[in-house]
């Protein structure tokens, strides 16, 4: 019996470190009113986001509880996000700053509109809003500039976090489990020695380099 349950949490840890390795994008969400933050809900109203450096736009509809969610967008920013409604005035943000794997709240309150209204057609994405789940942290570009580096790889930064270990040789060990386990992502591109050939299990293991510089990195 205690040697099926030392089994059945270690697939589960495997199982969490592995989603948390993967997590690349951001996300918002939120709730839409009408008059005030308490207000009548805004069923079917549009919400849009622009990457402003890429163009890259992301959409949502309101649901019947006046709730949206947009998943997968990129990390950083800054955003611009609009909400409409049908009858009342278009509201938007600026300067909108995503975190790598969360999700930002933004409730919105639309004011009535007095003016005419032409025919306006509202369309949505569907899919699965996913969140991260288990133990993480973000640090952003801020942070790693003012952390002291010597080699300026990623085991300098990520030691910070208390579930890390960072060997001699420079490998990561995260929650006990074996660097060969590590998964080393840039922009959902792996960055690690997928054949298992170093002690580090990074990339320029070998030969004591560092595969990418730190200061090419925006958050980690």
């Amino acid at each position: 019996m205690q040697k099926r349950l030392f089994f059945l949490m270690v697939t589960l840890l495997t199982v969490s470190l592995t989603a948390l390795a993967q997590v690349t994008t951001s996300g918002i969400n939120g709730k839409v009113t009408l008059g005030t933050a308490n207000g009548e809900v805004a069923i079917g109203a549009t919400v849009q986001a622009v990457h402003q450096p890429s163009g890259t736009r992301y959409g949502a509809v309101t649901n019947v509880e006046g709730r949206y969610s947009i998943q997968g967008m990129r990390t950083g920013g800054p955003y611009t996000v609009t909400v409409s409604y049908i009858g009342s005035q278009t509201k938007t943000f600026e300067g909108i700053s995503l975190s790598l794997g969360e999700n930002y709240n933004l409730q919105v309150w639309l004011e009535d509109d007095a003016q005419q209204l032409g025919e306006i057609t509202i369309t949505g994405q569907a899919g699965l809003a996913a969140s991260r789940n288990g133990a993480a942290e973000t640090i952003n570009g801020s942070r790693i500039a003012e952390l002291p580096s010597l080699t300026h790889s990623v085991a300098d930064v990520a030691r910070i976090n208390p579930f890390v270990r960072v060997s001699e040789s420079g490998a990561m060990s995260i929650a006990g489990s074996n660097n060969r386990y590590n998964a080393i992502q840039i922009d959902g591109a792996m960055a690690n020695d997928v054949f298992g050939l170093t002690s580090n299990g990074a990339n320029g293991g070998q030969a004591g380099t560092q595969a990418f510089s730190m200061e090419t990195i925006e958050q980690l």
